[in-house]
């Protein structure tokens, strides 16, 4: 079993919408291989998280027409990641890009699935672990002040406890500014067998 290295990252910048999947597939495909030192004719293998088609041919067109000793195409980006680990261990290739694509149609609202499912989630939890509405916030404010020292992040403002236990009730016991903004960006990683990429 081969010792698997991380030999590149990116992220695109968000919110990404103006830009269609398959451009930020081509960009942080692009931005990873620049990190990692190498082009796309030493990649090996490429696993896809995404469901979005035109992000997958994005994705595809940056590393190139040539047939690669390993393909995943999944829904998840741990499955994704996970997968290019095992590929690079076992020896199946020795670089693996594995990249990753979401992007939310609409933000959530008061009277959205989405809103209630996770309201529901959080009563839940609130019932098992004892939690309550300020740890939430508690949480929300720890996200947002690490959100602010990442310049690709949606959200950029630090919020303090009160000021999000103070914010819009969508569905008890979520305020706004403990729901996560919309997302549409891209992530990868360029995973590695030893003495591959950048030294």
């Amino acid at each position: 079993m081969a010792g698997v290295h991380l030999l590149g990252v990116a992220t695109t910048s968000q919110p990404g919408r103006s830009r269609g999947p398959d451009v930020l597939a081509r960009e942080v495909v692009g931005a990873a291989l620049a990190d990692a030192g190498l082009s796309s004719a030493e990649v090996d293998g490429v696993a896809i998280a995404a469901a979005d088609a035109g992000f997958t041919r994005g994705a595809e067109a940056s590393l190139g027409e040539r047939r690669r000793a390993y393909q995943c195409r999944c829904g998840l980006g741990t499955v994704a990641l996970n997968s290019a680990w095992k590929a690079v261990s076992a020896g199946v290739g020795e670089v693996v890009v594995c990249v990753g694509f979401d992007g939310v149609a609409a933000p959530l609202s008061a009277d959205g699935e989405r809103l209630e499912a996770q309201a529901a989630a959080a009563r839940e939890y609130f019932q098992h672990s004892g939690a309550t509405e300020r740890h939430l916030a508690r949480v929300a404010a720890k996200n947002r002040r690490h959100g602010a020292a990442n310049p690709s992040a949606p959200v950029s403002a630090e919020v303090g406890i009160e000021e999000v236990l103070a914010s819009e009730l969508l569905l008890w016991p979520l305020r706004r500014l403990m729901v996560a903004a919309p997302a549409h960006g891209a992530a990868a990683v360029v995973l590695g067998a030893a003495g591959r990429g950048r030294r």
